[in-house]
């Protein structure tokens, strides 16, 4: 219901602001057949745009440890308010979404309802006439009932008297509203607004397009050289008439003549002002910028090929309470090997490359970074993504301070499913009120007192969204574990979870 109700909203934001841009630029101009098609061509849009979503691609190339990180990431990307979009969608205990949706369908049925017992009048209505003849592709049905003359489909529809009447500019609108075929766009956009009942822009739209309707069967009309102040004076005439048939197109009727007689009489309109309906080009633009979406594709920095084998060799084992930065000699080897840790990771250095020192071996296990079957959560991405959905939640402190940030947890899949060394394996870049922020520790001797704030508060909220992560990875079940040569091992997995304010 709420991933329905979302697209409604977005659906009905268009069809108003293309109706809006379609009131103001062009909807007195007077080239109709082109206004028609684009009343017809907005609501399909409306309908459709919400659908698109524009993916750019950029390439990041990474260093040896950040790319092992960053592939799994790219793979694994959780937010925090798609979560909890996902957690509304399963356990929303406030608001009844049943009642809403039986509400909605409801009203659909009877917009459906209606529109197909007005069709089912009108056929039932032309299978009681007469034909009594064809004229340029149209054929004319003539009824024993006193009703207002009008189109349906190919097929014409008169009563007696005006049959025997034999009024030819009558016909002659008649016959444009058929050859046009105007009975499949009120049906079309019949069927269409049931999906929006509730959405007046919808309804006027549909008003607007009867009208255009008008607006062309009149220019064709006088365009065939009949007298314009004799059709002024039919329409006049029949301005009271009603076919009583919503899906049918009729002579003329009091609420549109008005507006027909303005058009009629207007001077028509030049070539150039053509170039308004660029605003239906800059619609789509907007509305698909809006969605637009950065896939980022990592690339690893390729090391020489005598470097190659020697990358995927064993760990060279240091010690574990090695400062930031350290320089130790190799008895075996003529090099120095640099340690350092890196992002929270301990690293290696060894000339110009760099090795995790993440396949740590304990006793006869193991832990591999890549493996052929990577560990899975029992049900996969979609049993996960509810996992997340029902259990996480967004930091109070975060909240309140408007704080939001990057979350990457890394542990370890084990032989028998349970996840250990569970850890954040990457600084924060948190933003605070909208303003991008480096997490820090201390405060520095040059800092403001609203950077001291902004530090405090992202600090605070940066540990708030640390434990949170760290607390839903912990409480996990036990997953599947990976695979290796036909041998369950245990692996590394990465989930970045972003907490990010709507």
């Amino acid at each position: 219901m709420t991933l329905l109700l979302i697209y409604n909203l977005k659906v009905a934001v268009l069809l108003t602001v293309f109706y809006t841009f379609y009131k103001l630029l062009v909807s007195r101009e007077t080239y109709c057949r082109l206004n028609r098609m684009v009343l017809m061509s907005s609501i399909l849009l409306s309908f459709v745009l919400p659908w698109c979503t524009l993916t750019f691609h950029r390439t990041e190339v990474l260093s040896p440890e950040d790319y092992a990180v960053m592939t799994s990431v790219d793979h694994h990307d959780m937010m925090v308010d798609d979560v909890l979009q996902h957690q509304t969608l399963f356990s929303c205990q406030e608001v009844d979404n049943d009642l809403f949706m039986m509400v909605y369908l409801i009203g659909l049925f009877l917009c459906l309802a209606r529109t197909m017992i007005s069709v089912a009048r009108v056929r039932n209505l032309i299978g009681k006439g007469q034909l009594v003849e064809r004229i340029g592709g149209c054929q004319v049905v003539v009824i024993s009932e006193n009703v207002m003359p009008f189109s349906w489909m190919r097929t014409i529809v008169l009563s007696k008297a005006d049959y025997h009447v034999r009024n030819e500019v009558l016909l002659a609108h008649e016959k444009c509203h058929a050859r046009a075929l105007h009975s499949i766009d009120n049906l079309l956009i019949d069927m269409i607004a049931a999906l929006q009942w509730f959405n007046p822009v919808i309804w006027f739209m549909r008003q607007e397009m009867r009208i255009v309707h008008e607006f062309e069967a009149d220019a064709m009309v006088i365009s065939q050289g009949f007298n314009i102040y004799q059709y002024l004076n039919l329409l006049i005439l029949r301005a009271a008439d009603n076919a009583g048939y919503s899906i049918v197109n009729g002579i003329s009727t009091e609420s549109t003549l008005s507006k027909r007689v303005t058009m009629m009489l207007r001077n028509k309109s030049s070539r150039l002002s053509r170039a308004k309906l660029v605003y239906v080009v800059l619609i789509i633009g907007v509305s698909l910028a809006t969605t637009a979406k950065t896939v980022v594709d990592y690339r690893k920095i390729p090391l020489p090929a005598s470097d190659r084998e020697e990358e995927m060799g064993s760990v060279v084992e240091v010690p574990t309470m090695a400062p930031a930065t350290t320089t130790m000699t190799s008895k075996t080897e003529d090099f120095n090997r640099n340690v350092a840790y890196r992002r929270g990771m301990q690293v290696i250095s060894i000339g110009k490359k760099a090795l995790q020192m993440e396949g740590a071996v304990d006793g006869d296990d193991k832990v591999f970074n890549v493996v052929e079957h990577n560990p899975q959560f029992p049900g996969g991405s979609d049993a996960l993504m509810k996992y997340m959905a029902d259990h996480i939640r967004y930091p109070k402190v975060a909240h309140e301070n408007g704080v939001q940030g990057r979350v990457i947890v890394k542990f370890v899949v084990n032989k028998d499913g349970s996840l250990s060394d569970i850890r954040v394996v990457r600084p924060n870049v948190s933003q605070v009120n909208g303003r991008e922020t480096v997490t820090v520790v201390a405060y520095k001797d040059n800092m403001t007192e609203e950077q001291k704030v902004d530090a405090d508060r992202t600090n605070a909220a940066w540990q708030a969204m640390v434990e949170e992560a760290e607390k839903l990875i912990r409480e996990m079940p036990n997953w599947i574990p990976g695979r290796q040569n036909g041998q369950t091992v245990s692996c590394y997995f990465t989930i970045p979870i972003t907490f990010r304010l709507q």
